[in-house]
């Protein structure tokens, strides 16, 4: 795993290139909680895994581009969060920004806190019996 990190004190330029494996890492972390937050966007479950692994495919074509990345974390609820407005936008029903869900309206870290608590939710929902699982998810 290599991480290579450049500072210039006079500039404050801080530069990120994550490895390949780093990378992969924070796929696996952040893919779950982010097609979740995609979610409050999107109709369905395929539209935001669309928006994800874009956003994803993008961030690391601009890391091998060698861009700034600060907060890859941060970058990628943003990523997401645009790209979903962008889809939301083109959808044969525009839907305005105020009859987005109530979580656009929270901050961007509590947004993320919140798409990674439904992640374990789902996880848990996901490891229930087949007969306790239907009352929630129908």
């Amino acid at each position: 795993m290599s991480l290579c990190l450049r500072v210039e004190y006079f500039s404050t330029t801080y530069m990120l290139t994550i490895s390949a494996t780093e990378f992969e890492r924070s796929f696996k972390q952040h893919y779950k909680p982010l097609c979740l937050f995609a979610l409050h966007y999107t109709s369905g479950i395929d539209d935001a895994e669309d928006i994800v692994q874009q956003a994803f495919a993008e961030t690391w074509e601009k890391n091998l581009a060698g861009s700034p990345i600060e907060n890859l974390k941060s970058y990628l609820y943003r990523a997401v969060r645009n790209r979903a407005v962008t889809f939301a936008g083109r959808q044969a029903h525009i839907i305005r920004p105020d009859e987005f869900p109530e979580i656009d309206q929270l901050p961007e870290e509590e947004q993320g806190w919140m798409a990674e608590r439904d992640a374990r939710l789902w996880d848990a929902i996901d490891k229930l019996p087949p007969e306790r699982k239907k009352y929630f998810v129908g």
